[in-house]
Order: C-alpha cells, then structure tokens, then sequence
C-alpha cells in the first residue's frame, strides 16, 4: 500500500473528500458540506507575525488599531487561515490592508522576514522562523485565536488498516507529537 500526501487549502480539501478521492484529511474546521466523521486532536493557534526588525515587535501589548498603517501578506481565498483572520479582524471591525496573497505559508514567511508587511498565520508554522530569531509574534489583544486541528474522513468510509491506524494515532497522541516538536523545533 502507498500512501500519498496532499497538501491543499480548505476548498481543496473540501473537493477531496466530496469526490471521496482521499481517505483522511487533517483540517481546522470540519465542513459542513459533506459528511464527515471528524475527532479533534489539538489546538491551533492563529497570531500576527512580523520581522524582529518592525517597530512593534517586542511591545508587551498592542491592539489592532496600532497595526492599521501596516500591510498584511495573506493566504488566498478559500484557505482556512484567511477565513479565521477575516473573522477576527471583522469581530474587532478593523480593516486591514493586503500588500500580497499567496497560497504558500512558506512564501508568506519569507516575505514578512524580508519587512514586507505583517501576518496572521498558525502558530504551528513558524516554529523555525520563532527558535532562529527569524520572526516574531506580536502580543495583539484577542490573540492568539484557537482554533483546532482536527482528522476526519467521510461518514460511511471504510478506512484501509494503515489509515485507521493513523487517524487512532492522531486521536491519542496528535496533540501530545505537535507540542513536542514545538518544544524542540529544529527536529
């Protein structure tokens, strides 16, 4: 048996399992358009990250309104991160304003370290960028947003052994491998 990795943004993964062309999907929210069986696993934090060169990094408390000069590097529509950051910046009725949308984190993280601008992100990507000093997170008021990683598959799905074994794994120990890798990022 093979198994495959597919890395996709929410209305991806969403199209994934509506065809039933995977078998488990790890995701932030489970959808409401298709059935699904779906255990979450472990927390996932979302904050605002910058350079260590910005002028707000290191302040011990900001709100939004001292971020309203800044531009935002941001996910794509479609993307779980974005949704969660439109939400947020909606709940508090701050406007913000995009320098740059990419379907990569990794695009993102090497923009906001080049000074480019600032974004919302999981705090679970840029575990590296935080240990090397490469960025920082800004103590904004309201954050970090929690939401939660969770592993699902389509209701009725009869999982292969090898998946059932995974999506076990990730309901006993997910949360307990994503803080130890945290702890230790270089690993």
């Amino acid at each position: 048996m093979a198994v495959q990795l597919l890395v996709g943004n929410r209305e991806e993964v969403i199209e994934r399992l509506a065809s039933n062309d995977c078998d488990l999907a790890i995701m932030g929210t489970p959808p409401a358009e298709v059935a699904t069986r779906a255990f979450e696993f472990a927390p996932h934090p979302q904050v605002i990250i910058a350079a260590p060169e910005h002028a707000l990094a290191g302040q011990p408390s900001l709100n939004l309104r001292q971020l309203a000069g800044d531009s935002f590097l941001v996910r794509e529509p479609g993307s779980g991160t974005r949704s969660a950051m439109e939400k947020f910046f909606a709940r508090h009725r701050f406007n913000y304003r995009t320098a740059m949308e990419a379907s990569s984190n990794e695009t993102i993280k090497q923009a906001v370290m080049a000074g480019m601008g600032l974004s919302f992100m999981s705090r679970h990507t840029i575990a590296l960028e935080l240990a090397a000093g490469r960025l920082v997170i800004l103590n904004v008021e309201g954050l970090p947003v929690v939401r939660a990683w969770y592993v699902l598959h389509r209701d009725g799905k009869r999982l292969s052994p090898t998946a059932s074994a995974f999506f076990d794994y990730l309901r006993d120990n997910g949360a307990r491998c994503i803080e130890e890798s945290l702890a230790r990022p270089s690993g």
